[in-house]
């Protein structure tokens, strides 16, 4: 089955990347790039887009580099390279999860999340019948299965919030 050729902007968005290339675009995406990356952590704007820059690699970040973008892009793709160098683990970010957002709200979007993936698994059925799923079906599907997993938790968390709302209340 053929598959269309990802750029690495499309591909930053349908699989898990590497720690420096989610870095990368999650700098690269924040309001004002680097530069204003730089500036509000107080860091030198040219020095920080070498450390980003994929061509390199004589330039990296340090921990404390990643420590300081990690809170100011909360870029989900940086959490998702650090679980996935960590192996077979999956993060929440609760803080997303606001008091007022229903139980309903959150199986709305894991019913949609399920209409991806069960298109995702059309596609893997039919690469099956050659009996080979490419890399980019296999990182897609990956990608799709954590955001699942988070969504799971995610409404998990919201109903015990719930619940102890009203225990509070009766």
């Amino acid at each position: 089955m053929g598959r269309t050729v990802f750029g690495c902007v499309e591909r930053a968005r349908r699989e898990i990347l590497p720690l420096e290339l989610a870095l990368y675009h999650a700098v690269r995406e924040y309001p004002g790039g680097a530069a204003a990356v730089a500036a509000t952590v107080g860091r030198n704007a040219t020095t920080l887009q070498h450390k980003l820059s994929p061509t390199h690699p004589t330039h990296t970040l340090n921990v404390a580099e990643l420590e300081e973008i990690l809170p100011l892009t909360r870029d989900p793709r940086v959490m998702d390279s650090l679980c996935m160098a960590f192996g077979d683990a999956i993060w929440l970010d609760v803080r997303d999860l606001q008091p007022g957002s229903s139980p309903a709200s959150l199986v709305s979007g894991i019913g949609e999340m399920l209409r991806r993936e069960s298109d995702l698994a059309g596609q893997v059925a039919a690469s099956l019948e050659d009996n080979r799923i490419d890399l980019d079906e296999l990182a897609e599907l990956e990608l799709l299965t954590v955001r699942m997993a988070q969504a799971v938790f995610g409404l998990l968390f919201r109903a015990r919030q719930q619940h102890a709302e009203g225990q509070d209340n009766g």
